[in-house]
């Protein structure tokens, strides 16, 4: 573990982050360093993820928690993805078309 760890070779004990849906993206990335961090095998990594789930993700996985627990980690992020990705690209395309121009063409262009 090249340079992660403190001065005596250990790395700190970090919790393991929580999914609540929103940004996805990220917290695929936080967990995929976490396992790379303490060397998870990648056979666990979706069932120890399913266990930080909460509120709308913890919902979402009451309906799929039986299908997901023979997936891959590269599916169970897919599918992760497509259901909250999703999401919160229509929050940002519903927030670009109330976005309104205050100024003048000419100065947003300055």
């Amino acid at each position: 573990m090249g340079g992660l760890g403190t001065g005596s070779g250990k790395v700190p004990k970090l919790d393991f982050p929580y999914f609540d849906g929103k940004s996805p993206k990220l917290w695929v990335s936080r967990c995929e360093n976490y396992f790379e961090l303490y060397n998870l095998d990648p056979d666990v990594w979706v069932m120890f993820s399913m266990m930080h789930f909460k509120g709308a993700a913890g919902r979402w996985l009451q309906y799929v928690e039986k299908r997901l627990r023979s997936v891959s980690w590269g599916e169970f992020t897919k599918l992760l993805l497509d259901r909250f990705g999703r999401e919160q690209q229509e929050i940002l395309i519903r927030q670009l078309f109330h976005m309104r121009q205050a100024g003048s063409v000419s100065d947003y262009v300055k």
